[in-house]
């Protein structure tokens, strides 16, 4: 179905060249598939076409993030956020991705006013609990992690990552819980290798 989608938008930007939400939806479709080389091109494509839309821009850094490109994806991110600020999504993103690349004090600054933004933000909370913990901050990070899971209790990563914290605070039965909880969401979870 994605390659029918695919075929779509080539051919909507083959019949209109400068049809700027082809060259988006065909961008974010090719980095969903995993053809991140020439998503990049669509990308590039659409924030030249529309230097002022945001969704070109954090498309654009999700599939930079997804190549494991963060550093690079941070800047788009954040010419994201000059457009739009109070993001709560793209906050997120750059959480994340500041989190991977070990600048933790800005990856929880983003990630917290992510959170400000949309309290019941899953994702965010669990990115947000793992910068915590990965900064030392295991009583915090605990407690975000937990935040997350009670939103989002199919969410097979934040239980694992859960675990994980739990286990740094020496809290193993608790944590054997998660890992066990972790393998029955997804047996291919990350908790299965732990």
């Amino acid at each position: 179905q994605k390659q029918e989608a695919i075929e779509h938008f080539r051919a909507a930007i083959r019949g209109k060249p400068n049809y700027f939400n082809g060259y988006l939806n065909l961008g974010m479709t090719l980095a969903d598939t995993g053809q991140l080389p020439e998503a990049f091109v669509h990308l590039h494509k659409a924030i030249d076409l529309n230097p002022d839309s945001v969704d070109a821009h954090r498309g654009l850094g999700d599939a930079l993030t997804n190549a494991g490109r963060e550093a690079e994806a941070v800047n788009v991110y954040q010419a994201a956020l000059a457009l739009r600020p109070d993001d709560p999504l793209t906050l997120n993103n750059l959480g994340a991705a500041l989190t991977t690349i070990s600048r933790l004090p800005q990856a929880i600054a983003h990630l917290q006013k992510a959170v400000r933004l949309k309290p019941d933000y899953a994702e965010a909370r669990g990115n947000l609990g793992n910068a915590l913990v990965r900064s030392g901050n295991l009583p915090e990070g605990i407690v975000e992690l937990q935040r997350a899971v009670t939103l989002e209790p199919d969410d097979g990563w934040t239980v694992s990552h859960l675990g994980i914290a739990l286990a740094q605070a020496g809290r193993l039965t608790e944590a054997i819980q998660q890992f066990r909880r972790a393998v029955q969401i997804s047996p291919s979870a990350y908790a299965h290798n732990n």
